[in-house]
């Protein structure tokens, strides 16, 4: 399958879960990754907030905001996302694509942190890890920008598929969390 069928595929899938279902596996991938040495060892946090059935980051998010953690979530301005740091869930609203975005986005919180754990999220995953995002490209291009970033995807079992086809620009993942366990590279 190209990428725009696995899009579809999966997607379906995602949609017809129920909600325990998504609270239930996003809580056994949540402790799979906070018990991660990358995590615990992490000083800058860049997490997605998680919509559509994602696998929560909420918790992920408080975790790290409690350990004193810096946390920085994705702000998407026309073909370009940065990250820009928060204190708490009260610091978003509702911005493109329906997602929740930092309120304030400008020098003073801007995230500077040029490595850390960046939380990705995705469609689709492979073994290899390759992983087809939602089609704008944002995430390959901060990870281009941004070679010393740590990245850890977040997904569903049936979000692993056997073979992704990749392109020149596809940023590799350097684990994957799944209820079922860990992939690493």
């Amino acid at each position: 399958m190209n990428k725009q069928e696995i899009r579809k595929e999966i997607k379906a899938k995602r949609s017809m879960m129920g909600e325990l279902e998504v609270v239930a596996y996003s809580k056994i991938i949540e402790n799979r990754l906070l018990a991660e040495k990358v995590f615990q060892d992490a000083e800058c946090i860049f997490a997605y907030i998680d919509c559509k059935n994602e696998v929560s980051t909420r918790n992920i998010i408080s975790a790290a905001l409690k350990q004193g953690k810096r946390v920085a979530v994705p702000k998407v301005m026309g073909a370009d996302m940065g990250f820009y740091y928060i204190k708490s869930f009260g610091d978003l609203k509702k911005g493109y694509a329906g997602i929740y975005e930092p309120e304030v986005a400008n020098e003073s919180n801007y995230a500077k942190d040029t490595k850390g754990l960046c939380i990705v999220p995705g469609v689709a995953f492979d073994k290899d890890m390759n992983r087809i995002g939602y089609g704008g490209g944002f995430y390959d291009k901060f990870f281009d920008a941004y070679p010393e970033m740590y990245r850890c995807a977040l997904g569903f079992d049936f979000q692993i598929v056997d073979k992704i086809d990749t392109e020149s620009f596809d940023q590799k993942m350097d684990m994957i969390v799944t209820p079922s366990g860990i992939l690493k590279s």
